[in-house]
């Protein structure tokens, strides 16, 4: 039988070929590992708890930190925690944290994703964020609810996704920062859009959650 030996030279062009696959993919498991281990806090159910998650160039560490103390004290008193788990990365993509992005969705974390447009259009594409036009279990849609007209979200709200229970069909997957323009003071002058994951197990919680936001004013 033929058989091909490791030689160190063979393995020296293999690592310097390949080296950077390797380092993201350890980067993106310690990344994922990290922030998962933050978001699941013993004792506190999924239904008492708000996670964003933020993407940008830039952030204001500690204003994000005041966002989550007053967030919670604008929720109802049953909830126990509100977390914002801030990336900071390239705002037109970047391979590591769009793995991360899915490390979280595959593990059914966080509830008010805040994004580029560049990783929001990828997710949406793959049906991960809930359309806000849609009735939800026979009550409201979502911009009903949190009182924003349809015709006020523009072109760059709506999309097609490709996958999932309204794939091919034309909705409204997030809401732009123009509308919110208080994410400004933490992310600065990007182009971000807040959606709703599709399997959020506290919907009323993370409404409530993105009317705070709405409300915040331009730096």
């Amino acid at each position: 039988m033929f058989r091909v030996g490791v030689t160190k030279v063979r393995f020296k062009n293999h690592w310097d070929y390949y080296k950077w696959r390797y380092v993201g993919a350890l980067l993106v498991a310690c990344l994922a590992w990290g922030i998962l281990y933050g978001l699941t806090v013993p004792g506190i159910p999924a239904n008492q708890k708000i996670d964003i998650f933020m993407v940008g160039s830039q952030f204001d560490i500690n204003l994000a930190e005041d966002w989550e103390t007053e967030i919670l004290a604008a929720l109802p008193a049953d909830q126990k925690q509100v977390s914002i788990v801030t990336n900071q990365a390239s705002v037109n993509g970047d391979p590591i944290t769009e793995q991360l992005i899915m490390a979280m969705a595959i593990q059914k974390e966080g509830n008010i994703f805040i994004l580029p447009k560049a990783y929001y259009e990828s997710f949406m594409d793959q049906g991960l964020f809930m359309p806000m036009d849609v009735p939800q279990d026979g009550g409201k849609a979502i911009l009903e609810t949190i009182g924003i007209p349809k015709e006020d979200i523009g072109d760059e709200g709506f999309g097609v996704a490709a996958e999932g229970p309204y794939k091919g069909e034309d909705h409204v997957y997030a809401i732009p920062a123009k509308l919110a323009p208080g994410i400004g003071q933490l992310v600065g002058d990007e182009d971000m859009y807040i959606s709703i994951v599709t399997y959020s197990r506290n919907l009323d919680n993370a409404l409530r959650a993105i009317q705070w936001i709405l409300q915040q004013p331009a730096p």
